[in-house]
């Protein structure tokens, strides 16, 4: 007879008797988050082995505590009447930009109602046919692509950095509302979406960047961006973080590795503007065409423009965030032909490339060397996109914008003006 003998090291029996995720509630968190997001389970499992190391971890066990926790997938008897509302509120903002596929990851992360794609679908083809069948195509371009491939090898390898001036109007100077953003190019991730009165001036795409850097003190490996006065600040700012810690040796090599310059046509980037514009710009451009054309702004007046960015500057920087995460990162992309890059939710793939044969390219950045550059830079001393006495008089009047609906701003900025007016007339 043959006897076999096996050696389990005492650490493994541990986390095989380890029954402590029973009470594990952030355990309990973070599995129904990951299952929110419309993670698949081989993917779950990648992550909680990760960081929930104490347990023992597989497919079987996945399944176990899943259930033990009655985390479910979808909610096949979540009631009707819930779904209604959570898809008209969706419905009277921006959310009426977006198809079922989206409208289904917003809802499930916003509104936390796990229910099934179809179910949503059926809501909006009851609600809004016209409109969804309009939204059919998307983000589908009107002429065919060009062929061009977007390669690398790994996330954080390379950011593609670029504005977005479609809110802005004719000569990117009709509206104080420009956009700012990063895409992490192997994952697609967008990695940072700011909103400001300006997109060119060097200090404010700095200040992005660096506030970017502190509150993930991860820097990329490389950028790409166009070659011009706006990249400037930010491009030193990525090189004298790389010398500080010593990655690449001298200056010069840093530079030349670390920076790519190249049109905005060549810009990964450039191509993920257009969902956004289609997706959520044009809710907001409707409203700004109606404020200039029924003459409530006039963009040749500095108040006006002001008054604009009070108002609308916090709220679609609110929306921005949601759409970034929600509608973006965590939502599965769909398989392309001839594509190079992973396909999948561009979060997971970012933070688990070796899932995909690739590496993490980031560089890990402590306080210190951040505080050298910010000072060296002073970009966190760029002043506020409005005068504060100014500000503080608009908020007299309008108090919190934060609470300002996306589908009430324009009815707030024509509120603020003739308030802020009848004020000014009252002093003289």
């Amino acid at each position: 007879m043959l006897h076999f003998n096996f050696y389990v090291s005492d650490l493994e029996m541990n986390r095989i008797r380890n029954a402590d995720w029973k009470d594990d509630l952030l355990l309990k968190s973070r599995l129904d988050e990951l299952v929110t997001r419309t993670y698949k389970r081989a993917e779950i499992l990648v992550v909680v082995k990760k960081e929930f190391s104490q347990y023992s971890w597989s497919l079987s066990s996945l399944r176990d505590r899943l259930k033990h926790f009655t985390i479910k997938c979808t909610n096949t008897n979540a009631n009707i009447d819930d779904v209604i509302e959570a898809v008209s509120n969706e419905l009277e903002g921006p959310g009426s930009k977006l198809g079922y596929r989206s409208m289904s990851q917003k809802i499930r992360e916003v509104h936390s109602l796990k229910v099934p794609r179809d179910m949503v679908y059926e809501v909006m083809k009851e609600l809004d046919p016209e409109g969804l069948e309009s939204r059919g195509g998307v983000g589908i371009p009107k002429r065919r692509r060009r062929n061009r491939r977007f390669i690398s090898p790994g996330s954080n390898y390379c950011f593609s950095l670029d504005g977005h001036d479609k809110l802005c109007g004719y000569q990117k100077s009709t509206f104080p509302l420009c956009i700012y953003g990063g895409q992490d190019t192997f994952s697609g991730k967008i990695m940072f979406l700011k909103i400001w009165t300006s997109n060119n001036d060097p200090m404010v795409t700095g200040y992005h960047y660096l506030e970017y850097l502190i509150e993930n003190k991860e820097l990329p490996y490389s950028l790409r961006v166009d070659r011009g006065t706006e990249t400037d600040t930010l491009t030193a700012i990525h090189c004298r973080l790389h010398e500080l810690a010593g990655t690449h040796g001298d200056l010069d090599t840093i530079v030349e590795e670390c920076v790519k310059y190249g049109p905005s046509t060549a810009n990964k980037i450039e191509r993920w503007w257009r969902e956004l514009h289609h997706r959520l710009g044009t809710f907001f451009k409707e409203q700004l065409a109606y404020l200039l054309e029924y003459g409530h702004y006039d963009q040749t007046d500095q108040l006006d423009r002001d008054m604009l960015a009070f108002v609308y500057i916090p709220v679609i920087q609110r929306e921005l965030d949601v759409f970034r995460e929600t509608v973006w990162n965590h939502q599965r992309g769909r398989k392309q032909e001839n594509k190079s890059l992973p396909t999948g939710i561009p979060e997971f793939i970012h933070e688990h490339p070796e899932e995909f044969e690739s590496e993490n390219f980031k560089t890990l950045l402590n306080d210190d060397q951040l505080t050298i550059v910010a000072d060296e830079t002073s970009v966190l001393d760029l002043p506020d996109y409005i005068e504060e006495n100014r500000k503080q008089s608009f908020e007299t009047i309008l108090g919190v914008v934060d609470n300002i609906k996306p589908e009430n701003a324009s009815e707030e900025f024509i509120k603020l003006k003739r308030d802020y007016l009848a004020q000014f007339n009252e002093l003289w």
